[in-house]
């Protein structure tokens, strides 16, 4: 039996004002809060409507996200303000900050009625400060999901800093207006968060597909293979075409790598129809920058990282433990990645096995979010 127009329309209405109606607030801060963040994305209802509000670019989200959303394009923190993958320039960040900081006032106000207009449901930031008081204003509960916050990474950066001590006083005022912080482990302390709660590891599932990249790619399957993943920002003066004397490897990757020999294979921008969790599950080891993405990927997959020393951020020594404590990583100096001073490095976390870590937080974090709109 057909449906009337009337009846569509009037069931179009009701879904528009009484679905559940969520507003992310989405970190510019590299890919890995918005990887992250999309992975939750997709996991939620689809009667749950979706509004994102994030610099990232919008292809970044139109590859990531499986289901209807709407993004709003805005700077809502700065996150660090890198000078390579390594090195942050801490009073930039913070002078980006405060000029963000600045506009607050306008920013709460804008975005409160905007969200009360959509008629916004729940608020989730990764982790943008200003998302609570907005959502504080809005008189919408507010979620924060995450493994660190920005107080915890800016707080060392006063040493050098100390006229910045206002700026990390408001981002605390900002952070304690969170109905709760669902703690993604490892995490830092979060003790920012009035109201917290440990909800595990959250990483993506990927599937081994070594036959297809070998003959998709080129990569000899009888080799070890090494994922790398050095960061959007880089590292200058690496001697990557000392990868060809690596016989007993091959090297892959999404970035483009100077000078790089025959045995490094360039993944496409299509990844040749795979996730990208595919590829960290084929490999025999992960040769990268320490983040919350790549950490909790290869441990729910089981696969050991060659991580890079990082400088000025907190959360690399709470990563860096977590992979000590099970074997499943080592560290590596600027010095031995420019020189390519690696073999033995990779021959060791090669010979080991590494057990994956069997439970995904993502089902908890769904069934808290689902139950909040229940109470709401």
């Amino acid at each position: 039996m057909a449906i009337s127009p009337y009846k569509l329309v009037i069931n179009q209405l009701l879904t528009m004002y009484f679905s559940p109606h969520l507003a992310y607030f989405i970190t510019g801060h590299g890919y890995g809060h918005g990887v992250r963040s999309c992975a939750i994305i997709n996991a939620l209802p689809l009667s749950t409507q979706i509004t994102i509000i994030s610099s990232l670019p919008r292809e970044f989200f139109q590859r990531e996200i499986s289901r209807p959303f709407h993004l709003i394009s805005q700077a809502i923190d700065c996150g660090c303000v890198q000078q390579d993958t390594v090195y942050i320039d801490k009073q930039a960040t913070l002078a980006t900050y405060a000029q963000i900081n600045a506009q607050r006032e306008t920013l709460i106000t804008e975005y409160a009625t905007l969200l009360q207009k959509l008629a916004v449901t729940l608020v989730i930031a990764d982790i943008a400060p200003l998302a609570f008081p907005i959502a504080h204003r809005a008189k919408i509960p507010a979620f924060a999901i995450t493994n660190f916050n920005w107080w915890d990474i800016y707080q060392p950066f006063l040493t050098d800093y100390p006229q910045y001590q206002h700026l990390l006083q408001q981002i605390a005022t900002d952070y304690a207006l969170a109905t709760c912080a669902l703690c993604l482990s490892p995490s830092l302390p979060m003790q920012v968060f009035p109201t917290r709660h440990e909800v595990g590891i959250l990483f993506r599932q990927g599937a081994v597909k070594r036959a297809v990249i070998a003959q998709r790619l080129g990569l000899n399957p009888a080799k070890k293979w090494v994922l790398v993943y050095i960061g959007n920002y880089g590292l200058a003066g690496v001697q990557w075409e000392k990868l060809a004397a690596f016989n007993e490897f091959e090297f892959f990757g999404i970035e483009p790598l100077e000078n790089a020999p025959a045995n490094y294979h360039l993944i496409p921008a299509d990844k040749v129809g795979l996730a990208y969790a595919d590829f960290t599950a084929s490999a025999d080891v992960i040769l990268g920058k320490l983040g919350y993405g790549l950490v909790s990927e290869c441990l729910g997959l089981g696969k050991p990282v060659l991580f890079l020393k990082r400088e000025d951020f907190a959360e690399y020594d709470c990563l860096k433990q977590r992979l000590l404590k099970t074997q499943q990583g080592i560290e590596i100096t600027e010095t031995q990645l420019r020189e390519l001073a690696i073999l033995e490095a990779l021959q060791t976390l090669c010979a080991r096995d590494y057990s994956p870590v069997t439970q995904n937080a993502l089902d908890e974090i769904i069934q808290l979010i689902n139950q909040a709109h229940k109470v709401i």
